[in-house]
C-alpha cells in the first residue's frame, strides 16, 4: 500500500483504515471532556480565574447607577420610572438642560 501512497492507521475502535500518506490527522478523544460542567464552588476560586464580582445596581448609590439610592430594600425606584441615562439622546439633552422642542414648530 505504500507504493500507492496509502498508509494503514489503527483507530481507537481497533479498526484499520487506509489514509493518504500526505494527509495530516489527529486521532483520539478529547481530554477532560467534562471540564465545561465544573463549578467554581466559591467566590475565591472564581477570582483565581479572573472573574470580578458583580455588584447589583440597587445596592449602589444614586450617582453610581440608575437603580441605586433610597432607603430600604425596594426592588426598583418609584420616582416615575427610570430616568434616561447619559447613553440615551434624551439623557444627553436632559444633562445639558437643552430644549427638546423643534424650533421650526409653530406655537399658536
Amino acid at each position: 500500500t505504500r507504493e500507492k501512497g496509502l498508509v494503514p492507521v489503527l483507530l481507537p475502535s481497533r479498526e484499520v483504515r487506509l489514509l493518504a500518506a500526505e494527509c495530516w490527522c489527529t486521532v483520539g478523544r478529547i481530554g477532560c471532556a467534562d471540564h465545561k460542567f465544573e463549578r467554581h464552588g466559591k467566590a475565591g476560586r472564581a477570582r483565581w480565574f479572573g472573574r470580578r464580582p458583580k455588584t447589583r445596581g440597587i445596592a449602589m448609590n444614586r450617582v453610581s447607577h440608575p437603580h441605586g439610592g433610597g432607603k430600604g430594600g425596594k426592588k426598583t425606584m418609584k420616582r416615575g420610572g427610570l430616568r434616561p441615562g447619559p447613553w440615551s439622546i434624551y439623557g444627553k439633552l436632559r444633562a445639558h438642560h437643552m430644549k427638546t422642542r423643534k424650533s421650526t414648530k409653530k406655537s399658536w
